[in-house]
């Protein structure tokens, strides 16, 4: 990776020659139903793997609960303003790269979806009370 890095322009213009030597035998293998449903397995795994990541460095459980089951829990901002904020940034994964990019800011916490709805909703969370 590092050698990549170091070496990002070079190996773009190489790319970008092998690409033009082989774009019709890349399209062909892209338009395959195969490839297809394996393109969709990456990218599902790739977005489990970025939430486990944004939830590990948050806690990796609900704050107010302790729920851990990484299907249940969101990410909270917590002084509100969160619809707004996914305006300008993304939704779903393109949220989490915005959270991974600036160093996992403060403001935001791990709840679990009930937790969340419910001080969205209500302004509190009942496992308070």
């Amino acid at each position: 990776m590092k050698k990549r890095l170091a070496h990002y322009k070079r190996y773009t213009e190489v790319y970008k020659r092998y690409y033009e030597r082989h774009k019709q035998q890349i399209a062909d293998k892209r338009s395959t139903p195969e490839f297809r449903v394996k393109s969709r397995e990456w990218q599902k795994a790739g977005r489990q793997r970025m939430k486990k990541q944004i939830m590990n460095a948050y806690g990796g459980e609900c704050e107010c609960c302790s729920e851990n089951l990484i299907e249940f829990l969101s990410i909270d901002h917590i002084h509100g303003g969160g619809t707004k904020h996914r305006k300008e940034v993304g939704w779903g994964i393109q949220f989490y790269y915005w959270l991974k990019k600036n160093n996992y800011p403060e403001e935001y916490r791990v709840l679990c979806m009930n937790c969340n709805c419910s001080y969205g909703f209500y302004g509190y969370c009942p496992h308070q009370k």
